[in-house]
This record gives C-alpha cells, structure tokens and sequence, in this order.
C-alpha cells in the first residue's frame, strides 16, 4: 500500500469510535462528559450497546409494551 494512502492515526481512531474523522474532538468531551454523570450517579459500570441513543429509547418502549415479533 502506498504510503500516502494509509489512513492517519486521526482516522483510525475514528474508524475505531464509529464516528466521522471530522467529529473526532468530541470524543475527549464525551468521555469527560460520561465520566463525570457516571461519578454523579455513582454509576460504577455501564453496558455498551452498538445500538444510538434514538434506537435504545424505542426499544424499550417495544419492550414496556411487551410487544412480540410473532414469532413466539
């Protein structure tokens, strides 16, 4: 591979968050941002979803309706 087309560490790393090379610098603010409502909660563990936010609110109302995929 040619060296100018090698990725930059920059990119990479947003590869490796999801998220777009340009939106990198908010990485460090949303891990000082979760550390701290983790501290203030005393949240001691969180669980990872790969799943955003908007997705997560739904599916837990699915669940709270109890609904079912028909297949059970």
């Amino acid at each position: 591979m040619d060296p100018a087309a090698r990725p930059t560490a920059r990119v990479r790393a947003a590869g490796a968050a999801g998220d777009h090379p340009d939106r990198t610098f908010q990485i460090v603010a949303a891990a000082v941002s979760l550390h701290a409502a983790m501290t203030a909660l005393d949240v001691d563990e969180l669980e990872v979803s790969p799943w955003a936010l908007r997705e997560g609110v739904l599916l837990r109302y699915i669940e709270q309706l109890n609904w079912s995929d028909g297949r059970s």
